[in-house]
């Protein structure tokens, strides 16, 4: 059934001490999830860094005639950026 298939439709009742509980557990559960995104972001940006980084130094020493393998380069780069 939908929703403008009820018989009050679109004359809303509810009782709200019944709905607060959850209204509020998805309030905070939004909250946990905005958080988490902001520092996804963070760390988005670090990884775009990194793989700049990576691609530049590949780049550079294939116009030296060189060929770097791109595990020890991401390796490199990430020991100079503190990262694992």
């Amino acid at each position: 059934m939908y929703i403008w298939e009820k018989r009050h439709w679109p004359h809303f009742e509810w009782d709200e001490s019944v709905l607060r509980p959850t209204l509020d557990a998805v309030r905070l559960l939004q909250g946990r999830v905005l958080g988490k995104t902001e520092a996804a972001y963070g760390q988005a940006d670090l990884d775009v860094e990194m793989d700049a980084l990576i691609q530049n130094a590949l780049r550079t020493s294939e116009i030296e005639g060189e060929r770097l393998d791109v595990g020890s380069v991401r390796s490199s780069v990430a020991c100079q950026l503190g990262l694992e």
